[in-house]
């Protein structure tokens, strides 16, 4: 049982994320010392910075992952910036890339677009224990006047796919059973 100072919306989808990281008295020992990193083992570790591995030559699944001999991941959090260094060829691969400008990188020689689904997700918070949110009618009201359909191919240009009130996409086969609301403005 969670009891939590404050509502939080998030907190199904916290407890799920595969970054959740599980180690020995909960990380309060060594928080920065991570108990494996898959098919590498970390070479250097600079948060907000850059991360290094250099292939586990024991890793437990063989040569089925992790064929690399070293791999660096350079932390790019500004998006003009990450997509910059792409174009110039300081980068291999980007992650992260705003639906906006997927037609402009698909030009750059070389660069093939992967798309497939993250856990990444948009949510319309509803506080159910306040007035207005707390009628059920109004929340559902709500859920079917906005055109989810339209939302998706206007700001995210397609990429994506639709949920309902779980923030599970497609690609994770739970909840199947939900049906898809459709919009319905009347």
């Amino acid at each position: 049982v969670l009891t939590l100072k404050e509502a939080n919306a998030d907190l199904p989808y916290l407890l799920s994320d595969y970054h959740l990281i599980v180690q020995p008295n909960g990380g309060k020992d060594k928080p920065d010392a991570g108990i494996g990193a898959g098919p590498y083992k970390i070479v250097t570790n600079e948060p907000g910075v850059r991360h290094v591995g250099e292939r586990f030559a024991n890793y437990w699944q063989g040569d089925k992952m992790g064929h690399a001999d070293q791999i660096e991941v350079v932390v790019i959090n500004d998006a003009t910036a990450r997509t910059a260094a792409l174009q110039g060829g300081q980068v291999n691969m980007i992650n992260r890339v705003e639906p906006k400008i997927v037609d402009l990188i698909k030009r750059v020689p070389g660069v093939t677009i992967r798309n497939h689904a993250g856990p990444g997700h948009y949510v319309f918070i509803m506080h159910c224990n306040t007035a207005p949110f707390d009628n059920n009618d109004l929340r559902m009201a709500l859920k079917l006047a906005i055109d989810r359909e339209e939302m998706l191919n206007k700001v995210l240009r397609g990429y994506g796919s639709l949920g309902n009130d779980f923030p599970i996409n497609a690609s994770y086969p739970l909840f199947t059973e939900i049906e898809q609301r459709k919009y319905d403005p009347d």
